[in-house]
């Protein structure tokens, strides 16, 4: 007796406990890896850049390289971004997820006039990470979304979720992250310089055709809360003589016809003695 009632007692536990009902199969999600946020006339315009787990998968066979890999972008408007990523989530096939967003990329509107929303507005987002990259660009964020990489890779085969890989083999500037932005943009001291990013479509072609690249081409820079301008790639080539960031560098006398690589560089600053500010 005692042990039928042990058994009652243990399978009415079991089904109280909660289980795996609710969980949501991979494929029942659409995974963002990129917002793009701009704004225009008053609204919001939010880019939402979905990831293919598909693709991803198919990565260590020869297929991958048979066919171009899609990219799914959306668009939405709101007076806010919340009333923008709102939008496109009521018209969307499968619910989206930004749990796996890695970039950000904001136009010049933004960071020139709305800069303290879009920071807030991923201060409230649970799912939004501290760690994902940030760039600008002044281009349609789109375009720059539906930029091309090399062999067919997917989008997380470029410059806007792997920044570091291009940047330190070639360096001009840092690769920001969100938390570097908030930790430096309420000081009332120092600028914030974030990489600038526009589509090349002169340097490489696949077949004939010209690819469009996502690349940097300079920096936007901000200086207590407010936008300071933009200065070319052309005008920050001293930077990774003061900045121990860079991992190969490259120098060039072309008068006398010398060209030297240096690895793992270390710099040293000295102030001349002339100099009363340097």
């Amino acid at each position: 007796m005692r042990k039928l009632i042990a058994v009652m007692v243990i399978g009415c536990q079991l089904l109280l406990t909660t289980g795996c009902w609710g969980m949501k199969e991979i494929q029942a999600q659409t995974y963002g890896s990129a917002l793009g946020i701009d704004y225009k006339e008053g609204e919001f315009i939010l880019y939402f850049q979905a990831l293919n787990f598909a693709d991803i998968a198919k990565q260590e066979g020869a297929t991958a390289l048979q066919e171009k890999t899609g990219v799914v972008i959306g668009k939405g408007k709101g007076e806010s971004i919340e009333e923008a990523f709102t939008e496109l989530e009521q018209n969307a096939a499968l619910p989206l997820y930004i749990g796996h967003v890695n970039s950000f990329i904001l136009s010049e509107d933004v960071i020139n006039k709305k800069m303290k929303d879009f920071i807030e507005y991923v201060g409230k987002e649970p799912l939004l990470r501290y760690n994902s990259w940030l760039f600008v660009t002044n281009e349609d964020i789109k375009k720059v979304f539906n930029g091309d990489s090399f062999f067919n890779l997917p989008n997380l085969f470029t410059i806007i979720q792997r920044p570091e890989t291009v940047i330190n083999e070639n360096y001009f500037i840092s690769p920001l992250k969100f938390s570097e932005l908030v930790s430096k943009y309420y000081q009332p001291v120092g600028s914030i310089l974030i990489p600038s990013m526009v589509i090349n479509e002169h340097h490489y072609t696949d077949r004939g055709k010209e690819k469009k690249i996502p690349t940097l081409n300079g920096g936007y820079v901000l200086s207590k809360q407010q936008y300071k301008g933009f200065v070319s790639k052309q005008d920050l080539t001293g930077m990774k003589w003061v900045e121990n960031k860079a991992t190969v560098m490259f120098f060039s006398l072309n008068k006398q016809k010398v060209s030297v690589e240096i690895m793992d560089p270390k710099t040293n600053i000295k102030v001349l003695e002339q100099q009363k500010k340097p």
